[in-house]
């Protein structure tokens, strides 16, 4: 009922009537009325602030959840429903136990008895959930107790955040701490390698073209020739060895050139099937017709194809079969957000797959590790898959491995086309002689110096003979005839072979340059970037051809 006010205002009032007796007889009626404006104002208070509670709670931006003692849920705000995929309707017919990841749900049945035992009134866990369209969803859930007026426990309110997102961008990022780590141990025995490489590459530089220069001096056949040969290849085992060190930390000289893989894998097929044994049976036929070529250098291709091989084979000691496939590739903005390290483009993947045992996940993570092995102490140095690594990346390509236990292993090597042609490996020709032309040589190793000088003499060159830049200067200013070639060491005691040659090339026109170094991963001269290069240790028959196509180039 409302009342008006004098001034014509309404307000609400609450009365009662009690009758009014005399003799038991109703002569009247006594009326109470209150005023009631404060009580209704309190109760549209009320209303409003349930009205907000409810609001707040359908609308945070969090998940809500109302749940009983048994794990059902009494309410749920629109949050929670979407990240859980469910409808409101159908998550208050279900209990929480239906939508926890199976893995959470021993920890989640022994948060509920603790609750329920007076241990505990409130938690903060992470756990998940899974999605109506089956996905995992990570979250970071509160959860309080509440009881009722005598104490008891009534139900319970939980404030649910989704951390999926953070949890992937964390994962990212010890995917990437991890590439951090792999790509810090590279560099590491990178330098390592180039450190030792300079020095040791001269050593067998001597030791290779002494026992090549010797051999081409003994008869074939006698025991002393047999034994030189195998000092020569005792050194050519040592420099590939090196060539691996500098290999996998990417600061092995290259020579690019456009590359065949049919005609690369064919000219290797018979060397590769002794290599795996007669128990392994090895399948070519993969290798698509027409493949563009990949601008790469041949060498180092046949060391990424005989390491896979190789690696194949250790894996199916008790046999098995190899499979060597080749097809056109297009890597894609959508392969690359799935494989870290892809970049987008043309490419072939070239493919080695095995029979064997498979590879479990967390070796996978190691593979390509240097020095990291799964053979016995002494059977393996644990540099195959770190020099493949290496050489891919070095060529600008991508390397994969899948396997599953008991499923075999396949390594996808992905190298990016060019539009020339290609053929297969050069084969190296016999010895050239020169023409008596004069070269300068300048190298500051004594044993290498004289080896090569004493060489090249015999070959038909005259030669003069420096250890530094100062002497090699000097010896070309005191020279009065023509000096048509400069053979030096880049690295030397007081300058290096870049600025010698520049001066070299001011004082004496037409002057050809050869370089060669110990450490193929030192900066070339923007200057003389094109100029010929030879990497040490290097044989007779490599030196000949670079001089003879540097002095005698052949007409167009």
């Amino acid at each position: 009922e409302f009342f008006q006010r004098r001034d014509g205002s309404f307000f609400p009032i609450q009365y009662t009537s009690r009758p009014l007796l005399r003799d038991d007889q109703v002569i009247g009626a006594v009326v109470t009325f209150m005023d009631i404006t404060a009580k209704k104002q309190a109760e549209l208070e009320l209303r409003a602030s349930r009205a907000r509670l409810q609001a707040t709670f359908r609308q945070a931006a969090v998940g809500m959840a109302l749940l009983d003692l048994e794990g059902r849920w009494l309410e749920v705000n629109d949050r929670f429903c979407a990240m859980t995929g469910f409808s409101r309707q159908e998550l208050l017919s279900r209990k929480v136990s239906d939508l926890t990841h199976p893995d959470d749900l021993p920890a989640y049945e022994e948060l509920n008895r603790e609750f329920l035992s007076g241990l505990r009134d409130t938690s903060q866990r992470e756990k998940r959930y899974l999605h109506r369209d089956g996905r995992v969803v990570f979250a970071n859930v509160s959860r309080a107790l509440i009881r009722d007026q005598a104490g008891a426990p009534a139900y319970f309110v939980s404030v649910i955040e989704d951390i999926t997102g953070r949890k992937a961008a964390e994962e990212q990022r010890r995917e990437l701490e991890v590439q951090l780590v792999q790509a810090q141990k590279m560099e590491t025995v990178g330098r390592l390698a180039g450190g030792v490489a300079h020095d040791f590459n001269n050593l067998l530089t001597v030791i290779t073209c002494s026992a090549g220069f010797a051999l081409e001096q003994i008869p074939p056949g006698s025991e002393l020739h047999n034994d030189l040969l195998e000092v020569k290849n005792a050194g050519e085992r040592a420099a590939n060895l090196t060539r691996q060190l500098l290999a996998f930390s990417r600061k092995q000289e290259m020579e690019l050139r456009p590359v065949a893989l049919p005609g690369l894998v064919n000219d290797m097929a018979k060397m590769l099937r002794r290599l795996v044994g007669e128990n392994i049976a090895m399948d070519t036929g993969g290798i698509s017709a027409g493949l563009p070529t990949v601008w790469a250098d041949p060498g180092m291709l046949e060391q990424v194809l005989m390491n896979l091989v190789v690696n194949a084979r250790d894996a199916m000691p008790q046999g098995g079969t190899i499979h060597i496939g080749a097809e056109p590739f297009t890597i894609t903005e959508e392969f690359c957000h799935t494989h870290h390290g892809a970049q987008p483009g043309h490419y072939v993947r070239l493919t080695v797959a095995d029979t064997g045992s498979g590879i479990p996940a967390n070796i996978q993570e190691k593979i390509f590790e240097p020095f990291f092995t799964t053979k016995k102490r002494g059977e393996g140095t644990g540099l195959g898959l770190a020099t493949v690594y290496g050489i891919v990346k070095q060529h600008g390509g991508y390397i994969a491995v899948s396997s599953r236990p008991g499923e075999g292993a396949a390594f996808d090597v992905f190298l990016p086309t060019t539009a020339a042609s290609g053929d297969g490996p050069e084969t190296e020709d016999a010895t050239l002689p020169g023409e008596h032309e004069t070269i300068l040589l300048v190298e500051d190793d004594e044993p290498v110096r004289l080896l090569l000088a004493r060489q090249l003499e015999a070959y038909g060159y005259t030669l003069l003979a420096s250890g530094n830049v100062a002497d090699a200067l000097a010896l070309s200013r005191t020279t009065a005839g023509s000096i048509d070639l400069l053979f030096t060491d880049i690295l030397l005691p007081d300058g290096n072979g870049y600025d010698l040659a520049d001066q070299l090339a001011n004082e004496r026109p037409g002057l050809k340059i050869l370089f060669m170094s110990g450490y193929p991963g030192e900066a070339r001269s923007e200057k003389f970037k094109d100029e010929t290069f030879l990497s040490k240790p290097f044989s007779l028959p490599q030196l000949s051809r670079k001089l003879r196509a540097l002095l005698a180039p052949p007409r167009s």
